[in-house]
Protein backbone atom coordinates (compact mmCIF):
# COMPACT_ATOMS: atom_id res chain seq x y z
CA UNK A 1 0.00 0.00 0.00
CA UNK A 2 1.34 3.40 -0.94
CA UNK A 3 1.30 6.02 1.81
CA UNK A 4 -0.95 9.05 1.15
CA UNK A 5 2.10 11.32 1.00
CA UNK A 6 3.65 9.21 -1.77
CA UNK A 7 0.86 10.06 -4.24
CA UNK A 8 1.19 13.02 -6.55
CA UNK A 9 -1.50 14.69 -8.65
CA UNK A 10 -1.06 14.02 -12.36
CA UNK A 11 -4.16 15.77 -13.70
CA UNK A 12 -7.38 17.41 -12.50
CA UNK A 13 -10.76 17.27 -14.24
CA UNK A 14 -14.25 18.63 -13.64
CA UNK A 15 -15.78 15.73 -15.58
CA UNK A 16 -15.83 12.41 -13.68
CA UNK A 17 -16.07 10.40 -16.91
CA UNK A 18 -12.90 11.98 -18.29
CA UNK A 19 -11.07 11.58 -14.99
CA UNK A 20 -11.99 7.88 -14.84
CA UNK A 21 -10.92 7.37 -18.45
CA UNK A 22 -7.49 8.91 -17.81
CA UNK A 23 -7.01 6.94 -14.58
CA UNK A 24 -7.87 3.78 -16.52
CA UNK A 25 -5.44 4.71 -19.31
CA UNK A 26 -2.65 5.18 -16.78
CA UNK A 27 -3.49 1.85 -15.16
CA UNK A 28 -3.50 0.15 -18.58
CA UNK A 29 0.09 1.35 -18.98
CA UNK A 30 0.81 -0.72 -15.86
CA UNK A 31 1.25 2.22 -13.51
CA UNK A 32 -0.68 2.53 -10.29
CA UNK A 33 -3.23 5.30 -10.28
CA UNK A 34 -6.08 6.45 -8.13
CA UNK A 35 -8.93 8.86 -8.53
CA UNK A 36 -9.90 11.21 -5.72
CA UNK A 37 -12.55 13.86 -5.30
CA UNK A 38 -12.04 17.41 -4.05
CA UNK A 39 -12.39 16.19 -0.47
CA UNK A 40 -9.56 13.68 -0.91
CA UNK A 41 -11.86 10.62 -0.93
CA UNK A 42 -10.92 7.72 -3.18
CA UNK A 43 -13.44 7.21 -5.95
CA UNK A 44 -14.34 3.66 -6.84
CA UNK A 45 -16.69 2.28 -9.49
CA UNK A 46 -19.64 2.28 -7.09
CA UNK A 47 -19.02 5.90 -6.11
CA UNK A 48 -22.24 7.85 -5.67
CA UNK A 49 -21.63 11.26 -7.19
CA UNK A 50 -23.28 13.86 -5.00
CA UNK A 51 -21.55 16.93 -6.45
CA UNK A 52 -19.50 18.07 -9.42
CA UNK A 53 -15.69 17.96 -9.58
CA UNK A 54 -12.93 18.63 -9.46
CA UNK A 55 -11.54 15.11 -9.56
CA UNK A 56 -7.82 14.36 -9.46
CA UNK A 57 -5.91 11.49 -10.99
CA UNK A 58 -2.97 10.65 -8.78
CA UNK A 59 0.05 8.44 -9.37
CA UNK A 60 2.94 7.36 -7.15
CA UNK A 61 5.50 10.16 -6.80
CA UNK A 62 8.22 7.96 -8.29
CA UNK A 63 6.37 7.68 -11.62
CA UNK A 64 4.99 11.21 -11.80
CA UNK A 65 7.78 12.67 -13.98
CA UNK A 66 7.56 10.05 -16.72
CA UNK A 67 3.76 10.15 -16.78
CA UNK A 68 3.70 13.95 -16.75
CA UNK A 69 5.48 13.83 -20.12
CA UNK A 70 2.61 11.85 -21.72
CA UNK A 71 -0.50 13.12 -19.89
CA UNK A 72 -1.39 15.71 -22.56
CA UNK A 73 -1.23 13.02 -25.25
CA UNK A 74 -3.38 10.68 -23.13
CA UNK A 75 -6.00 13.39 -22.68
CA UNK A 76 -6.02 14.23 -26.41
CA UNK A 77 -6.35 10.56 -27.39
CA UNK A 78 -9.16 10.04 -24.89
CA UNK A 79 -11.05 13.06 -26.23
CA UNK A 80 -10.63 11.77 -29.80
CA UNK A 81 -11.85 8.33 -28.73
CA UNK A 82 -14.91 9.84 -27.01
CA UNK A 83 -15.78 11.83 -30.17
CA UNK A 84 -15.47 8.73 -32.36
CA UNK A 85 -17.53 6.64 -29.95
CA UNK A 86 -20.30 9.27 -29.87
CA UNK A 87 -20.31 9.41 -33.69
CA UNK A 88 -20.55 5.62 -33.87
CA UNK A 89 -23.52 5.61 -31.49
CA UNK A 90 -25.19 8.41 -33.45
CA UNK A 91 -24.82 6.49 -36.74
CA UNK A 92 -26.06 3.28 -35.14
CA UNK A 93 -29.08 5.05 -33.65
CA UNK A 94 -29.87 6.66 -37.03
CA UNK A 95 -29.68 3.26 -38.79
CA UNK A 96 -32.02 1.76 -36.22
CA UNK A 97 -34.50 4.61 -36.69
CA UNK A 98 -34.43 4.21 -40.48
CA UNK A 99 -34.91 0.45 -40.18
CA UNK A 100 -37.81 0.90 -37.78
CA UNK A 101 -39.48 3.46 -40.08
CA UNK A 102 -39.04 1.09 -43.04
CA UNK A 103 -40.57 -1.82 -41.10
CA UNK A 104 -43.56 0.29 -40.00
CA UNK A 105 -44.10 1.50 -43.57
CA UNK A 106 -43.85 -2.07 -44.91
CA UNK A 107 -46.40 -3.34 -42.40
CA UNK A 108 -48.73 -0.44 -43.25
CA UNK A 109 -48.46 -1.14 -46.99
CA UNK A 110 -49.04 -4.87 -46.50
CA UNK A 111 -52.04 -4.13 -44.31
CA UNK A 112 -53.52 -1.76 -46.91
CA UNK A 113 -53.08 -4.38 -49.61
CA UNK A 114 -54.81 -6.92 -47.43
CA UNK A 115 -51.79 -9.23 -47.25
CA UNK A 116 -51.79 -9.01 -43.46
CA UNK A 117 -54.47 -8.11 -40.93
CA UNK A 118 -53.76 -5.87 -37.99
Amino acid sequence: MIAPTDWRELARFNDLHQARAIATSVASMEFESRLIDARGNDICVEYELTYDGPFAVQVPAGHWAELRDVIDELIAEQMEFDVRLAAFHDRRCHRQQVLLAFMVALVAVLAMLGVIRL
